[in-house]
């Protein structure tokens, strides 16, 4: 049954990854005659060189990567390994269990599974980022809260 429910899981998700990227809308990338006199920028301000050149600030490509998403990217996760490891130290223990009735109990497996979800979660972060889409960070927040709650009720239970 669970292999069941994680395949339809799987099925859904590639399904919306899918229908993100067929939707993406094709780079057009204006193409600069050098030798012309001026160049308009995003501002509308040309940039003129020492030699005489001419060049725009306009068609170099923004970062999408940049120190926020790396640091929502990597608070997410380090919460995913406090939660997987704060579990399986109570499931040794014997003074919990797994909630998630889909994460498998041994090690290797939750990490497998955990990270596969906050793989995806940061590509689709990455492509709504790249779109300039606002709510680039929901997905991350939101596996966060979830790692980030499983690891608190862990500790409440083993007292760490």
């Amino acid at each position: 049954m669970k292999k069941l429910v994680f395949a339809i899981l799987l099925i859904c998700a590639g399904t919306t990854f899918a229908q993100e990227v067929g939707s993406l809308p094709d780079a057009v990338i204006p193409k600069q005659n050098i030798s012309s006199s001026l160049v308009a920028m995003n501002d509308g301000m040309p940039f003129a060189m020492a030699n005489g050149a001419v060049a725009s600030t306009a068609l170099r490509p923004q970062r999408v990567a940049d120190k926020k998403f790396v640091a929502v990217q990597a608070l997410h996760a380090t919460a995913a390994v406090l939660d997987i490891e704060s579990t399986q130290h109570c499931l040794r223990a014997k003074t919990c269990s797994e909630g998630n009735p889909l994460m498998p109990s041994s090690r290797a497996g939750a990490y497998s599974m955990s990270f596969a979800l906050v793989t995806g979660e940061g590509l689709m972060s990455y492509l709504a980022k790249r779109q300039h889409k606002a709510g680039w960070a929901l997905g991350p927040i939101i596996g966060t809260t979830a790692h980030v709650t499983g690891f608190t009720m862990n500790s409440i239970r083993f007292g760490f």
